[in-house]
């Protein structure tokens, strides 16, 4: 008995100086083959809106003044342009988020968001000069690095004649209504024209972009 213990122990010290031998010099112990790798997730869109100038019509003072003793502050939903609505409903149903860019007060923005159904809006900083689009700019470039939303393939409509600043950093662009130099330098960059008071579809002679 105790010449066949030290047979099996002699065995098991020999195996494992085989295991060990065979480790050096360079057998792997098998393992599962590694997992597939997850598909990557879908950029983020969003969709950018000039609310002063692009979602709605000019503003009249005779309008103001003949509402003055109703309601001192023109009601919103008035000066949306026809396709306004259905154009950020068309944004939502496809995923992308919305927002407003407006250098009114906050107060105005909010009621914007809510007549809209907006996902959010962005304002201009006290002091701004509202017809600059210098802080538009700033602002979109801070909101996708932010919330890590993809500007190449993201949406911006704009109106104004510096609104280019930012459409140009933005993968699809469109203008509303714009003003003589907006459009020139929009039909030089083939950015679609929608003309809002028909719907959204596009501009006589223009599409609308691809959503």
């Amino acid at each position: 008995m105790g010449r066949r213990g030290s047979r099996s122990q002699s065995g098991a010290a020999h195996a494992r100086r085989v295991d060990s031998a065979g480790a050096a010099r360079g057998s792997r112990p098998r393992s599962l083959p590694p997992a597939p790798a997850p598909p990557p997730s879908p950029p983020m869109r969003a969709a950018f809106f000039d609310l002063d100038r692009g979602l709605l019509r000019p503003h009249r003072p005779w309008l103001a003044w003949r509402r003055a003793f109703r309601d001192p502050r023109p009601e919103l939903s008035d000066r949306l342009r026809r396709g306004a609505t259905e154009l950020l409903a068309e944004h939502r149903r496809k995923g992308h988020f919305t927002v407003l860019l407006t250098a009114g007060p906050a107060a105005w923005g909010e009621r914007a968001v809510q007549t809209l159904a907006a996902d959010g809006v962005l304002l201009a900083p006290e002091g701004t000069d509202p017809a600059s689009a210098h802080w538009r700019c700033a602002a979109v470039q801070s909101f996708c690095a932010r919330y890590d939303f993809a500007p190449a393939v993201s949406y911006g409509y704009g109106a104004q004649a510096e609104d280019w600043l930012w459409l140009e950093i933005l993968g699809y662009a469109a203008v509303i209504h714009p003003v003589r130099d907006l459009r020139r330098l929009a039909r030089a960059s083939a950015w679609a024209e929608l003309d809002l008071n028909r719907g959204w579809t596009g501009a006589p002679g223009h599409s609308a972009p691809p959503l």
